[in-house]
């Protein structure tokens, strides 16, 4: 026999309230635990990769001083009508790398003690960053080429890149620490750096 059972309306509200309590009981602990987890796995690849790209930036940030100085320095070359340099460097008091620009006010077309520095054109690189590899000077015409130095051609530039192998125009370094090269490759038509490429003795 079916036995039916009478419920009041208020004693159908409190059984709806008591199945609400229920499904919203929250997280038990073992799903809590996974969460911790998780977030404690995502932060420590989030550290990780931090820490690889704050101890890449200083040779970096560099190469970016490297090419914008080369790159002012043809803007100079060319609103002026006259042939400017960059002077390349090591502080060794300071431990890095110094660039200067200068103007050919003698017209002489090769750097010499004769010619002037533009007011602010010194530029330190980070610290810690020196040049490697890097001619006395590159002078850039007028007209955007650059001069003063025996350029590597872009194709062994990018063979030696493929093969590990440090090579370039320039190539800066770091003073101590794990192994950093970053190599640039000119491109004297255009009078800029057309390529650099970071090398480091570690897997990505």
């Amino acid at each position: 026999m079916i036995r039916l059972r009478s419920v009041s309306a208020f004693g159908f509200l409190s059984e709806l309230r008591r199945d609400e309590v229920r499904s919203r009981r929250g997280f038990t602990l073992i799903e809590l635990m996974v969460v911790i987890i998780i977030i404690l796995i995502l932060s420590g690849m989030t550290l990780a990769m931090m820490s690889v790209f704050m101890r890449d930036q200083g040779i970096r940030q560099a190469g970016n001083m490297v090419q914008n100085t080369i790159s002012l320095s043809r803007q100079y070359a060319a609103e002026k009508r006259v042939m400017h340099f960059v002077v390349f460097s090591n502080n060794d008091k300071e431990g890095c790398g110094i660039m200067r620009t200068y103007k050919d006010i003698n017209n002489s077309k090769s750097y010499d003690n004769g010619d002037l520095e533009i007011e602010g054109g010194t530029v330190q690189l980070p610290a810690m960053v020196i040049f490697k590899k890097a001619p006395a000077w590159i002078g850039i015409t007028p007209t955007g080429f650059c001069t003063g130095y025996t350029d590597l051609s872009s194709s062994l530039f990018e063979k030696r890149m493929r093969d590990f192998q440090e090579e370039g125009d320039i190539i800066l370094t770091m003073r101590a620490g794990r192994y950093r090269a970053w190599c640039m490759d000119i491109d004297p038509a255009a009078g800029k750096i057309r390529r650099g490429v970071l090398l480091t003795d570690e897997k990505e």
